[in-house]
């Protein structure tokens, strides 16, 4: 079978800016192709054959986000990376919504996009091996050529930025139409780490997978540089009892009672109107027998984690509580769902629930201060980038250093992409009750991001058989919640 480079298609009005583009990633051995309008491009996709999209939100028949919108639609899987020259809040949270791969801000380093395609494509790679997706070429992709030697200015050439931009800068235009030349030679591997392409140029510099401050914080994570949140003294028994078998009821309610502050907190959340159910609880004996200990245990987490995430300035210290306001709604709306699709355990999908997102608290506490810079210098634009990129295996991480049970380190960990294929019924069926208990949160005002909008929980109820109509009473309910953090 013949092999063939990834063909890229660029939809983008700028001419100077296109071109130069253009220029440069067929010098890498991509097969770009232009569209400068929404028209233009959607015809093109619909021809098929792409494997990854560079879009600009701003065309002049249309929106970028409407190109976003309608490929979801008809299930069209390319990889988008959207390159913009405006990056307004709003733009870089729903393009994240809007299952974008990427954004990047024009004017932007040849560097970043380069690490963002690999990324794209190896993302792809890794989610669909053998499946067809529509209108989108099946041919294997070519090993990418042999890295070329360094040379004395390879430093500088390598932070060459794309700087044609919106306005046509003929400066901008010439630097990119030097790069080609300057980089040939320098292909980015395909695939990822482990892939036969990646493989291919082992003796090339590693390409980073993560933009700069998510590769730095990994990098001192692993070196231990950077400490970990670790659990609440008051709680730090609980992820043993959930992880044993023969743990009862007893053990629960003594690990709980060490703590007057705990005990009454649980009690108090246990007589809410989202948990109470008949006379008023007097008893944390009580409370574990009615309601459960997995919802016990939720509760005491709930009340607890929030303590051991400090961020370091505003707006930081907003997002941070106004996310894990987020992940209570979330966690007390997934056991109703679980509950309605019959689950065997409904008070486990608390707990996914509650820590799915727990790798979004940990980026909001220690980004702000991986560059070398004050927390106050770090956009929120920078923030939602990185969150987008790295939450997951951030989840991942503080999920076994906290030795959580392995159902919720799977749903820190896997939550937006499943953990294996095919994937499992039962955890397809838990991924998308946690997805959708955090989406009717999102639409029912807990938002956490500046100019978040809400996002549609139909996709995720319609998978499990559900419709809104189903959960109109959850809505109510929600209004009701008192939710303290």
């Amino acid at each position: 079978m013949k092999l063939e480079f990834p063909k890229v298609l660029l939809i983008d009005d700028d001419e100077p800016f296109s071109k130069a583009l253009v220029r440069w990633l067929s010098e890498l051995g991509y097969r770009p192709s232009i569209a400068p309008t929404a028209v233009e491009g959607i015809a093109l996709l619909e021809q098929g054959g792409f494997e990854a999209l560079l879009l600009d939100l701003q065309l002049p028949d249309g929106s970028g986000h409407a190109i976003l919108r309608q490929l979801h639609r008809v299930g069209m899987r390319v990889p988008v990376i959207v390159v913009s020259g405006t990056a307004e809040m709003d733009d870089v949270v729903r393009v994240w919504h809007e299952n974008a791969a990427d954004f990047l801000r024009k004017p932007f380093r040849i560097e970043d996009l380069a690490a963002s395609l690999d990324r794209a494509l190896g993302r792809a790679l890794r989610e669909n091996p053998s499946e067809s997706r529509p209108s989108l070429a099946t041919a294997p992709v070519a090993p990418a050529p042999a890295r070329a030697q360094p040379d004395a200015d390879a430093e500088r050439r390598s932070h060459l930025e794309v700087t044609a931009a919106a306005q046509g800068s003929t400066a901008g235009a010439k630097d990119l139409r030097s790069a080609p030349s300057a980089l040939r030679g320098t292909a980015v591997p395909r695939g990822g780490p482990g892939t036969p392409a990646a493989a291919a140029t082992a003796g090339a510099a590693p390409i980073p997978h993560l933009r700069p401050a998510a590769s730095k914080l990994l990098e001192r994570l692993k070196a231990g540089t950077v400490r970990l949140p670790i659990l609440d003294p008051r709680v730090a028994r609980l992820p043993e009892l959930l992880r044993s078998d023969n743990w009862t009821l007893e053990d629960l309610v003594n690990t709980v009672t060490r703590d007057g502050g705990l005990a009454a907190g649980i009690l108090r959340s246990a007589n809410s109107a989202v948990l109470a159910r008949g006379k008023e609880l007097t008893s944390l004996r009580d409370a574990c027998t009615r309601l459960g200990s997995r919802a016990v245990i939720a509760i005491a987490f709930e009340i607890t984690v929030k303590g051991q995430f400090a961020a370091p300035s505003e707006p930081f210290r907003s997002i941070l509580k106004s996310s894990w306001r987020n992940a209570i709604v979330a966690s007390r709306v997934a056991p109703a769902l679980g509950e309605m699709l019959r689950v065997a355990e409904p008070d486990e999908l608390r707990l996914m629930a509650l820590f799915h997102n727990v790798g979004e608290l940990l980026c909001v506490c220690l980004l702000p201060g991986m560059q070398g810079q004050s927390a106050s210098t770090v956009t929120l634009e920078q923030l939602a980038a990185e969150i987008e990129g790295m939450h997951e295996e951030l989840g991942a991480i503080l999920a076994t250093s906290w030795k959580l049970p392995p159902s919720v380190l799977r749903m820190a960990g896997h939550h937006h992409r499943p953990a294996q294929h095919p994937e499992p019924k039962d955890q397809s069926t838990s991924r998308n009750l946690v997805l959708a208990s955090w989406a009717i949160a999102l639409r029912a005002g807990f938002t956490y991001l500046p100019g978040q909008e809400a996002v549609d929980p139909g996709e995720f109820l319609n998978e499990l058989g559900l419709t809104q109509q189903h959960v109109s009473h959850v809505y109510d309910a929600i209004k009701t919640w008192s939710v303290e953090t």
